[in-house]
């Protein structure tokens, strides 16, 4: 559904490529996408990519490619204080046309946490410290409560947590993860604890243990069989 409100058109189950058009979508600003690479030779036909290299200015260039800078751009994590419950379509919808800006309101799929305007919002900082595969950690700087957007895509087994508390994850703008965050300064953590993931580390630990064992109980049992016994003179 995103990729086909981005590009507006559908593709295949399997694709999830950008069309030109889409490369001009506010839905891809939302994503975090900066940069974009663009063939150097673009036709006198090819109408939407020639507008966007003069909408987009070129951070690198060489005969075959040109590399533009998408200024618009959302960065990593933002803070918003305004909030409303919205369908899928509708957000979509909002969003895509630009009748909503996700830099100050965040379109949920359940209602949302109680939000406060703070005095100066230009003050927000939400800044990325650590990243790696399973867990991202952030720090946040906010005059009143807010909801600290990730341009990361929600998956369940996410978790959120608070200063060490767990607080609820949030889907943000149809595919985003937010977390409610209080006013101050505060560590910001996601982590990702899944179940089945544990499951399974749990069954191979105990099937290499049981391995272990019995290699070790087959080595005994030989190293007796082996052993040679005395004669009486």
């Amino acid at each position: 559904e995103y990729m086909e409100s981005l590009n507006g058109r559908s593709q295949g189950y399997h694709n999830a490529d950008v069309v030109p058009k889409g490369l001009d979508s506010p839905l891809l600003d939302l994503l975090n996408v900066r940069y974009m690479i663009v063939p150097a030779d673009v036709g006198a036909d090819q109408d939407e990519l020639l507008e966007l290299k003069d909408a987009n200015p070129t951070v690198y260039g060489d005969d075959r490619v040109e590399v533009l800078e998408n200024r618009d751009a959302l960065p990593r994590a933002w803070i918003v204080h305004s909030a409303r419950e919205a369908s899928q379509s509708e957000t979509l919808n909002q969003l895509g046309s630009g009748a909503v800006d996700p830099r100050r309101t965040a379109l949920l799929e359940r209602p949302p946490p109680d939000l406060d305007r703070p005095e100066d919002p230009s003050a927000d900082r939400a800044t990325v410290t650590e990243y790696e595969a399973d867990r991202i950690r952030l720090e946040s700087a906010t005059g009143a409560r807010g909801l600290l957007v990730l341009s990361e895509a929600y998956y369940p087994a996410w978790k959120a947590y608070v200063d060490g508390e767990p607080v609820p994850l949030y889907v943000a703008d149809h595919v985003l993860r937010a977390v409610p965050v209080p006013a101050g300064e505060h560590t910001v953590e996601l982590r990702y604890e899944s179940w089945s993931l544990r499951t399974g580390v749990a069954v191979s630990l105990g099937f290499c243990l049981a391995l272990v064992v019995l290699v070790a109980a087959r080595a005994r049992r030989k190293g007796a069989d082996e052993t040679p016994t005395g004669n009486a003179v």
